[in-house]
């Protein structure tokens, strides 16, 4: 559940504009102002020469919108309590449009 944002707050890429990468987690979420609204974990497996430690991770996502209404995404991947990379303001996805039907 999203707790409700900050009265009077910027949209959610400013804020994550502030993050950077070596922050705590806890840091984060508060530099944020509220909860995700979707998070994704896994556990990143170590490469075959074994160049990167496995271990589990988040993926933390907020949704915003730019001045023009355009749907942002702005995310924070974290593992053990740091952060590790930063994406403010992405364009989100747009959905495919449906497919016409014949009439047939």
């Amino acid at each position: 559940m999203t707790e409700p944002a900050i009265e009077n707050a910027p949209p959610a890429h400013d804020r994550c504009a502030l993050v950077h990468v070596g922050m705590s987690y806890r840091d984060a979420l508060a530099t944020m102002g509220r909860d995700p609204d979707s998070t994704l974990s896994g556990h990143a497996e170590a490469g075959r020469d074994g160049q990167s430690p496995a271990g589990s991770y988040a993926i933390d996502a907020w949704n915003s919108v730019d001045a023009r209404n355009r749907p942002l995404i702005s995310s924070i991947r974290s593992s053990g309590g740091v952060v590790e990379e930063v994406v403010c303001g992405r364009p989100a996805p747009t959905p495919a449009p449906a497919p016409l039907s014949s009439g047939l």
